[in-house]
């Protein structure tokens, strides 16, 4: 099989290397790892680890310095295990697959994972959403809206499934559908942020900044990790103006995500 040139590539190169106690090559396939992504935590905590194994103190410190606390677990496109584990047969380890899937960049593989839980369990009504997610970030949306209307009739309390609903008819110009969709998924769960979120997502699209700047607000005063949301807001606050306040939740934002590229861009267009 081909090797794929990414930084995962690079970075199991490089620890193959150390394992046969090549320092020296490691270091090669380390820096050409971080070259192709610096944002890679895993490949910056090996690159200052061989560093240090060289002597190269300093230069390892300032590798170190550049790992965040808390980053996200990183998923290396191996299409031969994911194949393998296709062979799990619990739903929890099919969901486990489906989301490995496509954090590693392989929806389809998702897709069948999901499928073999639903002929499995026809009722379960989250597999549906899970599977409207994957067909949504194909682009799928027909599909997409397809899943979330089973799932809902599955499980009528369901609020996400209508929102998740109302995007994609967002996303292919059905506008006034997707308000209703959006707006009905919250009435059914209006404890859910994420719905609440679609829904303030969207209102600031047609321009009606005001009220999506008030759900946003009682997202944040609930739940204030939520980054997407705090994200949202700065983008809303900069459009009225507000520059000091957009730069107080693209802070509060970094400190939840430090690597956050979006983040990290509106801060450098929001300035100091």
């Amino acid at each position: 099989m081909r090797l794929e040139r990414t930084s995962h590539a690079l970075l199991g190169l490089g620890r193959v290397a150390l394992r046969r106690d090549d320092p020296e090559a490691a270091l090669a396939w380390l820096r050409q790892a971080h070259e192709l992504d610096a944002t890679h935590a895993e490949v910056t905590v090996t690159l200052a680890r061989t560093l240090d194994e060289l002597g190269r103190r300093d230069e390892a410190r300032r590798f170190e310095l550049r790992v965040p606390t808390r980053h996200p677990r990183r998923f290396f496109r191996d299409p031969v295990m994911l194949r393998a584990l296709a062979e799990t047969v619990s739903y929890l380890g099919l969901i486990e697959q489906a989301d490995r899937a496509v954090a590693a960049g392989y929806p389809q593989d998702a897709v069948a994972f999901l499928d073999r839980v639903i002929r499995a369990e026809a009722t379960n009504a989250d597999a549906r959403v899970r599977k409207g997610r994957v067909l949504a970030g194909m682009r799928r949306y027909d599909d997409a809206i397809a899943e979330y209307r089973r799932a809902l009739a599955l499980a009528p309390t369901f609020g996400l499934a209508r929102g998740l609903e109302g995007a994609c008819l967002a996303a292919i110009g059905r506008a006034e559908e997707a308000e209703r969709a959006l707006r009905e998924g919250v009435e059914i769960d209006p404890a859910n942020t994420e719905t609440r979120h679609l829904l303030a997502d969207f209102l600031a699209g047609r321009g009606e900044t005001t009220e999506a700047i008030e759900i946003l607000v009682q997202i944040l005063r609930e739940a204030p990790d939520q980054v997407p949301s705090r994200l949202l807001l700065a983008r809303l606050l900069l459009r009225t103006g507000d520059r000091a306040g957009a730069r107080e939740h693209v802070d509060a934002a970094l400190r939840e995500a430090p690597f956050d590229r979006s983040a990290i861009a509106l801060a450098g267009r929001i300035g100091r």
